[in-house]
């Protein structure tokens, strides 16, 4: 068991997505960004569905009450296993007692936490991720415990350590074209692709907002299908990238799409950031 003698400033259980309901409505949900997810499960040897818990800007003080082995990836500078730092990207042995803390993600937006075998939490949709009106809590909170495998005392072997391939830092962001993008004139395409374009404040699991282009404007379309990575354009010129949470259809212009790299590479973002786009097809 794991009890949250913090929470963090938004930790909650991810996996790799709910997929097959959005017909219904469902969203997928999963970890914001997947390449790190998959590394802290990869490393464990975990198989790459396993749940995590994920850790936004600010990580949860977690106390061990079993003894396991974790490993942790993302956007995290330090960590403390008993107050001594710990690296990233490794595995740690964790004894009953021992207290973790996961500290500001100065550098980006999210950290995983792994755990051998992943969090034996109730699937719902094929899922264990957390997902507001579909589980019973959107995230975690102080004072939860969290179950967790009995560790087999034999677990010697460590995961696959296959060559970590950083998540791209720069600001560039590749896409392809969406559905709607030939409605944009030349003009607007030049815009589009040959300024900068700046993150607002407005950042969620759901959607991540760009500062508002009064140049940059499309008319509204009648309601339809999205998926992660859709980039939206709004009448006001407001540009929105759907994150993991975001719904299943949708009224906005979808002029682009985000590859599955650029999804995890914007996710690490932060408020203020200027990122360019690339088009690649």
């Amino acid at each position: 068991m794991i009890e949250l003698i913090t929470s963090g400033w938004h930790t909650s259980l991810q996996d790799n997505g709910r997929f097959g309901f959005q017909h219904l409505g469902i969203p997928e949900a999963g970890a914001m960004d997947q390449q790190s997810y998959r590394r802290a499960n990869q490393i464990l040897g975990n198989d790459m569905h396993c749940a995590t818990l994920e850790c936004m800007l600010q990580g949860p003080i977690l106390k061990f009450w079993a003894a396991t082995v974790v490993c942790v990836s993302g956007t995290i500078e330090k960590m403390y296993l008993n107050d001594i730092a710990v690296p990233k990207d490794t595995i740690l042995t964790i004894n009953s007692g021992d207290i973790l803390k996961i500290g500001q993600l100065k550098a980006g937006v999210f950290a995983y936490l792994a755990v051998a075998g992943g969090f034996p939490t109730q699937e719902i949709f094929a899922s264990r991720s957390q997902y507001l009106n579909i589980t019973s809590n959107h995230k975690v909170k102080r004072g939860d415990k969290l179950p967790v495998n009995s560790l087999d005392l034999t677990f010697s072997q460590p995961g696959h350590y296959a060559r970590i391939i950083p998540l791209p830092t720069s600001s560039t962001i590749q896409v392809i074209r969406g559905p709607e993008f030939d409605q944009l004139n030349q003009a607007k395409k030049a815009i589009l692709f040959n300024h900068t374009h700046q993150l607002s404040s407005d950042l969620n699991r759901m959607g991540y907002r760009f500062e508002i282009n009064k140049d940059l404007a499309a008319k509204e379309i009648i309601s339809a299908p999205v998926i992660p990575g859709t980039m939206q354009l709004t009448p006001s010129g407001q540009l929105i990238a759907l994150m993991r949470d975001a719904q299943t259809t949708g009224g906005y212009a979808r002029i682009l799409q985000l590859t599955p790299t650029s999804i995890n590479q914007l996710a690490q973002k932060r408020a203020g950031s200027e990122v360019i786009f690339e088009l690649i097809d």
